[in-house]
């Protein structure tokens, strides 16, 4: 079996046998195996690839190789993006490196020549009016193209970055899409009630098991009460015995329910950060408790997990039948489920707002631009009355 990388390394393009490493934060060169040799005031940094590629490739040259030539730079914007990912890949997160690969595939002219970088400019900029993105989402497609291109210049492969400021759309703060708990409840009975359910284009299954379209139905409740993401939702289990370790756990932590007091709730974060384990009051939302008490018929057929689906994507597939359906705006989506319950935390249960940015997972500054929306008067008035109330008891 072939002994897997563990550290990074610079590879040579043409003779495999010669590679830079990192050591004490410096550069060094090895070359058929014998020790590594410092490459004297070079400091291992991505801008400095090209020279130590350079370096490493005149002292191949000085061994009398006959494999080696010039280094070429790349040709065409594949080949950038090739070294690009290279260089910078392996230090990203998973969902990082999917957003990228995507954007390339969208937005770049694979096989254009990087001399022509009019006509690359053009490219981008017709894909990015054909494609119709929301302005947010051309903001975050056009800055990671810039990036990309600014290590093109870096590494002198080009000479000017294609991607200019002025291309690239101011964001935006988008409104705050909610449900209403009416529109929760047609979403749950058109659930219950379904024969059958879309589970491709044009491709309908007889769903026989009640059950499924009821633990559906119940988890679209749940989460518009205690407004985890939907990732975060397909992690819980019922036991902690049951529950696996949460990766990257220093304390072994876990994500479980201690019915029905609590959920320890593993939360979003970068794939090399330490765990961001926090902790839901169910006693602050009460009306989450009867649900997660039907939703625990299902704890043996889910393996002792508290869903049974592995990803998301058939939830949102099937939330967006539903909304067509029962013709209710379809712009909103499974997220907004979390945008429901912070919203009802706060202006319906009374609850202040740092407490909600904790139950949810998120700072007050975050939720403060994505969630918050000025209360009108009357729930000012509301929301001060319950907190005279709870101060009189």
């Amino acid at each position: 079996m072939p002994k897997i990388r563990t550290r990074e390394r610079w590879e040579h393009p043409t003779y495999k046998y010669a590679y830079c490493i990192e050591r004490y934060g410096n550069v060094y060169t090895i070359i058929d195996g014998t020790p590594p040799s410092a490459i004297k005031g070079l400091k291992w940094d991505i801008k400095n690839k090209k020279e130590a590629l350079k370096i490493l490739n005149h002292r191949l040259i000085e061994k009398n190789k006959p494999e080696i030539f010039e280094l070429s730079k790349p040709l065409t914007v594949q080949d950038a993006v090739n070294e690009y990912a290279n260089a910078t890949f392996s230090s990203l997160d998973i969902m990082t490196v999917k957003s990228l690969i995507s954007t390339f595939k969208l937005y770049l002219p694979a096989d254009a020549s990087l001399n022509d970088l009019s006509f690359i400019r053009n490219h981008i900029i017709q894909k990015s009016e054909d494609l119709k993105h929301n302005d947010n989402t051309r903001n975050k497609a056009l800055t990671r193209l810039k990036r990309f291109f600014n290590f093109c210049v870096d590494q002198d492969i080009i000479s000017k970055n294609p991607v200019v400021t002025s291309m690239i759309p101011l964001k935006y703060d988008p409104e705050p899409t909610f449900f209403s708990f009416e529109e929760i409840n047609n979403i749950y009975e058109y659930f219950i009630s379904l024969d059958t359910v879309v589970v491709g284009p044009n491709i309908t299954r007889k769903r026989q098991e009640k059950e499924m379209k009821l633990e559906y139905a119940l988890t679209i409740k749940l989460m518009s009460l205690i407004g985890t993401r939907g990732m975060e939702t397909l992690k819980i289990f019922w036991d902690k015995h049951d529950a696996p370790i949460v990766p990257h756990s220093k304390k072994d932590e876990k994500s479980y329910i201690e019915f029905p007091n609590k959920i320890f709730i593993d939360g979003k974060r970068h794939k090399f950060n330490i765990t961001n384990i926090r902790e839901f009051p169910l006693n602050l939302v009460p009306e989450s408790i009867p649900i997660l008490g039907e939703l625990k018929q299902f704890k043996n057929l889910n393996n002792g997990k508290l869903v049974k689906w592995q990803n998301i994507h058939p939830l949102e597939r099937w939330l967006k039948i539903a909304l067509k359906e029962l013709k209710i705006d379809d712009t909103r989506n499974l997220h907004s489920l979390r945008k429901t319950a912070t919203n009802y935390w706060e202006k319906v249960l009374g609850i202040p707002p740092h407490i909600c940015s904790r139950m949810a997972g998120h700072g007050q500054e975050v939720r403060k631009k994505v969630y918050d929306k000025s209360p009108t008067a009357e729930e000012m008035v509301n929301m001060f009355n319950q907190v005279k109330s709870s101060n009189k008891v």
